[in-house]
């Protein structure tokens, strides 16, 4: 799984992220003309193959639920073993525990995704469940931010995965297929390995 192979390396090149990234935002697009929601997108519910490919599983056992309503109720307790937080990958309308899955948290969690794949890290954490959702609302990663500031001249995938998780659902991607093209219009840019970070003085 996509969750064995970053716990063991702990990011991915930032050409890595951007195929893995593809090849979700291609199965979503599938999935969302049917129409149907994911509702968990997270590196327990991705496979790699031998030769590299990802492949979103999807929980046949029945329909999406907020993250918070899968913690308090056990609901998460289906088909797949569950190795990631839910609410680590969570849009920020789920601070609302009324809140159904959609097509846009949906993008929103691959978003988050994929933010752990080329920072090494969750986007969000607390202390609960209601820290972790009330953190998407109000907190924006700083590699986020920085390359919104700086515009063009900013880090292309930092750029794509800040607009998937826009906080307002209506400021993010339409759709996955537009994901989709964004990151194949990213990918030739990307070095196929991290950024060295500067030692520490």
């Amino acid at each position: 799984s996509l969750h064995d192979a970053i716990a063991n390396r702990g990011s991915l090149s930032p050409k890595e992220t951007c195929r893995i990234g593809i090849a979700i935002a291609d199965a979503l697009e599938v999935l969302h003309t049917r129409p149907l929601i994911h509702g968990s997108i997270r590196p327990d519910r991705v496979w790699l193959t031998l030769q590299g490919e990802a492949i979103l599983l999807r929980d046949p056992s029945g329909p999406p639920v907020s993250p918070l309503v899968a913690v308090s109720s056990g609901a998460h307790s289906t088909w797949f073993d569950q190795l990631d937080s839910p609410e680590a990958y969570a849009a920020p309308e789920f601070v609302n525990p009324e809140q159904a899955c959609t097509q846009s948290t949906d993008l929103y969690s691959l978003g988050c995704l994929l933010f752990r794949l080329a920072a090494g890290r969750v986007p969000m954490q607390g202390n609960s469940v209601g820290e972790t959702l009330a953190a998407h609302r109000s907190h924006t990663p700083p590699e986020l931010a920085a390359a919104i500031e700086q515009g063009e001249s900013g880090d292309a995938l930092y750029r794509v995965i800040a607009f998937a998780m826009a906080k307002n659902p209506a400021a993010r991607f339409a759709t996955a297929a537009q994901l989709a093209s964004a990151l194949r219009a990213t990918l030739p840019l990307l070095p196929d390995a991290p950024e060295p970070k500067p030692a520490n003085l």
